[in-house]
């Protein structure tokens, strides 16, 4: 069952329990004040997807830095790319600490991944990988194209409305997330600054 089925099967069950309880004027079910929108669930949903998705890319960045021996910590590159990652989400209205923790968990978690991969290699005296992906051709393009989507994810994260239900909502789905994950460590790093928010 995927975190959306899940997380509205959720939902369903407490909107059903609201309407057992008889929770009902003139006649007319009334919404849960404390309910998670459909907006909210879509919104908190769809970032730790992302998130996901954008992990699931450090295995071949982990291959690719294995096969060429570039060095998995690139603070040069990080600022530079994190410098520009954050004007973009600025542009679009996301706040600037928000942007930058976020994105440097993203950061730091990939590294994370990378480095408990490369360990494990060295201790199997790991050989080089046939036709592992490239970095500038194969692995940089998938994440051109996710960044831009993150960015508008967290904008519509910043802006839902905090209350107990959508906070419980996600912390479930994160709890969900890090259960499921293979790289546990490695996703709770990167969901840091989403819980602090």
């Amino acid at each position: 069952m995927s975190r959306v089925s899940r997380g509205l099967k959720r939902v369903g069950l407490r909107h059903a329990l609201v309407l057992a309880g008889g929770l009902m004027i003139g006649g007319v079910a009334q919404a849960d004040s404390h309910e998670v929108s459909d907006d909210a669930r879509q919104t908190l949903d769809g970032l730790l997807e992302q998130v996901e998705q954008r992990l699931m890319i450090a295995p071949d960045v982990a291959k690719a830095k294995w096969n060429s021996g570039a060095p998995i910590n690139v603070p040069e590159r990080e600022t530079q790319i994190l410098d520009r990652v954050v004007v973009e989400a600025r542009q679009q209205g996301v706040d600037e600490d928000l942007a930058h923790s976020f994105f440097q968990d993203q950061f730091d978690a990939s590294k994370t991944v990378q480095q408990q991969l490369h360990q494990q290699w060295q201790q199997e005296s790991r050989p080089p990988f046939d036709s592992p992906p490239d970095l500038a051709s194969d692995i940089r393009p998938r994440l051109d194209v996710l960044t831009p989507q993150m960015i508008q994810s967290l904008s519509e994260f910043q802006a839902l409305e905090s209350n107990h239900a959508t906070q419980q909502y996600f912390k479930e789905q994160v709890a969900d997330a890090i259960a499921e994950a293979d790289y546990p460590q490695a996703l709770d790093i990167a969901l840091q600054a989403l819980r602090a928010h």
